[in-house]
């Protein structure tokens, strides 16, 4: 299965080549407040770990939102380039810090 997937996009199931329409990801709170959001074939229950998130990770979207509903009613252009600069650097590393946490989690759920 492919990432960057969306919402109601047919998928093909890497286990059993079943193809269904992405459902809504399911969400479980895991030790120290990780959660893990996934989803499972229908047909094989097979699951699939969409990502990981802890209260850092999740404090910054919520401010990384505040930042994006901001530049919507910036009034110079200035201000808009220099707001946007630090939306794609804190989405970098939102990102960076996803990806850490997700190997983290695969290793220790092994």
């Amino acid at each position: 299965m492919s990432t960057n997937v969306k919402q109601n996009e047919v998928v093909t199931c890497n286990d059993c080549f079943a193809e269904f329409v992405l459902p809504k990801l399911k969400r479980t709170v895991l030790k120290d407040l990780v959660y893990k959001f996934y989803f499972h074939c229908p047909d094989c229950e097979y699951e699939y770990v969409s990502y990981y998130t802890n209260q850092k990770i999740r404090r910054d979207i919520n401010r990384q939102q505040k930042r994006w509903a901001k530049y919507q009613k910036v009034q110079t252009e200035e201000a808009g380039r220099k707001l946007l600069a630090q939306i794609n650097m804190e989405d970098r590393l939102i990102k960076k810090d996803m990806d850490a946490l997700f190997e983290k989690m695969e290793k220790e759920l092994v």
